[in-house]
């Protein structure tokens, strides 16, 4: 006997012959690797074919207000390069990221209202999506069609990992300590002067536990604090200066290899990797600049949206959305609860394993999105 999920109420074409019939899904990807693999976890996790339409994109997206106004359309889409959309039309769109909004929002116009869509991080309107799916760096209120994580949906990336790393790195003395850096992010500064800090720290941390020092920067570390590492670095230690012209980036080995882990607090990615792999981690504090422009938007942003359960603060609340005020980010705020909740500490009060293990997320969210899909076959 068939699931719930595999009948129709007839809009599939096997379903209205009494045949049993999968519900059509299409993940939309746009070349962001942090994105495109949160759709991909959850449409996996579902358990059901689907298609992963490529999205190519030229223009500037339009500002929220033209949105309203216009509404929703491929404008910003680079058809010629993308993947056709076209009918018939998908039961389950899922997107993540703010340029893929206007895309999905068009083909459920185009499906005449038919299609749900599951949408990943900060939508610029709430309200247009079936669900949203929350990360827990990002301040989106609370309202029925949002589902807040307690960890970002993501999978170490196999990035032409050694095949050998033990004999790649050598015969170095344990434990081993990773370290890694990332960028600017507000209002964290990583610079040459952050470079050289970090790995000195990292160093004397590293000497004292007898163990040997590994560093990796990423796609977002600046030239001048890359520079700053690589003049503060011993021969003993080993620093990776990652390129996007190289093809020998051990990081997945080093993930899998290194017995603890310092990452710096202008990232969600990379301790969330770590935390998925049970391993020590702390997590490295950053100089904080401020800005005025980012300070105001923060206290509009709570301000208006203090109160999202009422009709009227929910009202407030997408007045807000629609003119333009988008939701934050609060990396601080993400750091302090993987502390709390005993997945890292900050570095300077130890590197120890894990109190608890890593929550299954994606089993949630997978749950509600059928639970979403049986409401619309039904």
């Amino acid at each position: 006997m068939p699931s719930p999920l595999t009948q129709s109420s007839g809009h599939i074409g096997a379903a209205a012959r009494g045949a049993p019939s999968m519900p059509k899904v299409w993940v939309l990807t746009s070349n962001k690797p942090g994105d495109d693999n949160q759709s991909r976890l959850l449409a996996e996790a579902l358990g059901f074919p689907f298609v992963a339409k490529r999205m190519v994109f030229g223009h500037a997206p339009r500002l929220p207000v033209l949105d309203n106004l216009l509404g929703p359309s491929l404008t910003a889409l680079d058809q010629p390069r993308s993947d056709p959309l076209e009918p018939p039309w998908p039961d389950l769109v899922i997107t993540a990221g703010r340029r893929q909004e206007s895309v999905s929002r068009w083909i459920k116009r185009r499906s005449g209202g038919r299609t749900k869509i599951v949408h990943f991080n900060r939508p610029k309107v709430v309200t247009e999506f079936d669900l949203v799916v929350v990360p827990p760096q990002l301040d989106v209120p609370k309202r029925p069609n949002v589902l807040h994580i307690r960890l970002p949906l993501n999978r170490p990336e196999k990035e032409r990992a050694e095949a050998a790393p033990a004999s790649h790195f050598g015969d170095r003395p344990r434990p081993w300590l990773l370290g890694m850096i990332g960028g600017p992010a507000w209002p964290f500064v990583v610079d040459a002067e952050t470079g050289r800090a970090f790995m000195t720290a990292l160093q004397r941390y590293s000497d004292a536990a007898g163990g040997s020092l590994f560093v990796t920067t990423s796609p977002r570390t600046p030239p001048d604090a890359v520079a700053a590492l690589r003049a503060a670095a011993r021969p003993r230690d080993y620093l990776y200066q990652w390129a996007p012209d190289r093809t020998d980036n051990p990081f997945q080995a080093l993930l899998e290899t290194c017995d603890a882990f310092v990452v710096t607090c202008d990232s969600v990615a990379m301790p969330t990797q770590v935390i998925r792999l049970r391993k020590p981690l702390a997590i490295y504090r950053l100089p904080q600049r401020r800005h005025w422009r980012k300070t105001l938007k923060i206290v509009l942003h709570r301000l208006l949206r203090r109160d999202t359960q009422s009709a009227f603060g929910a009202f407030v609340s997408d007045a807000a959305s629609w003119f333009g005020l988008g939701f934050t980010r609060d990396l601080v705020a993400f750091h302090d609860s993987i502390v709390e909740r005993g997945w890292a500490s900050y570095f300077g009060d130890g590197i120890e394993p894990p109190s608890r293990p890593p929550p299954d997320d994606l089993k949630a969210v997978a749950d509600r999105v059928r639970s979403l899909l049986l409401t619309g076959l039904n």
